[in-house]
């Protein structure tokens, strides 16, 4: 499975003691450049594990640009956010940057919304994005990753995509799409049939319940086929299973 990586990129501060934004500028206080010292370290262990150790590129001179890995989102992005040198490059084809903040709220948690469309002959499959009583559609964030995050109105929020984030870039990208109402149900079943999907809101009339069965471990001994030599004993072979009731 390939994995979401999240690109940083050092822009040259004036005056500064490294060319860093997140570094040290000549009003920081002693604590600011001890929790500056603490992210480079972190930005420069992500480039480590990223490279090979023998490398003598790393051995001599240290990347602008930082692949920071999933698990690191949620320690380094709130500390370069809290520094206020954290921002966001709108586009490839322009120099706006945008600043960000981190939102320390619960995440976002993604949804698919299955509705009946006006012409009451398929059905409207769209998503969009929940948190408590608030919602946001998917075209809004300027950038959504997998993993994940989501980056909209000047802040990074956590994001829960259930693993299925490949239906959030198809509707960011389509909008909505229609299924026709004698393919809705094999559709839901596809949709079931992996082990990660979205929350889903449907209509009355597709609604299910999700039931969890226990499995009840059995051992299933048999008897082998094949003729046994003379004077050895005849062997059975186990095998464990479960099985549902």
């Amino acid at each position: 499975m390939r994995k979401t990586l999240f690109t940083l990129g050092l822009l040259a501060a004036p005056r500064a003691a490294l060319a860093c934004p997140v570094c040290f500028g000549n009003s920081d206080s002693p604590m600011a450049i001890a929790t500056n010292m603490g992210i480079i370290a972190m930005l420069v262990g992500s480039l480590r594990d990223s490279m090979d150790d023998y490398s003598p590129y790393y051995q001599h001179s240290i990347s602008p640009h930082f692949a920071l890995q999933p698990s690191l989102w949620e320690v380094v992005l709130p500390l370069i956010c809290a520094t206020g040198r954290c921002l966001l490059r709108v586009s490839n084809g322009t120099e706006e940057l945008l600043p960000l903040t981190w939102d320390d709220a619960d995440p976002w948690d993604f949804y698919l919304r299955l509705a009946s469309a006006d012409n009451g002959a398929a059905y409207r499959l769209s998503g969009g994005l929940r948190r408590g009583d608030f919602e946001m559609p998917l075209s809004k964030p300027l950038l959504m990753l997998a993993g994940g995050l989501v980056f909209s109105d000047g802040q990074v929020a956590r994001l829960n995509d259930h693993r299925a984030f490949p239906w959030i870039a198809l509707l960011r990208q389509r909008g909505e799409l229609s299924i026709p109402k004698q393919d809705s149900e094999p559709f839901l079943a596809e949709i079931l049939r992996f082990a990660h999907y979205p929350r889903l809101e449907l209509p009355e009339e597709l609604r299910f319940q999700e039931a969890l069965l226990r499995p009840k471990p059995k051992l299933l001994i048999t008897v082998p086929t094949t003729v046994c030599l003379p004077r050895r004993p005849q062997r059975c072979r186990s095998r464990p299973s479960a099985a549902m009731t």
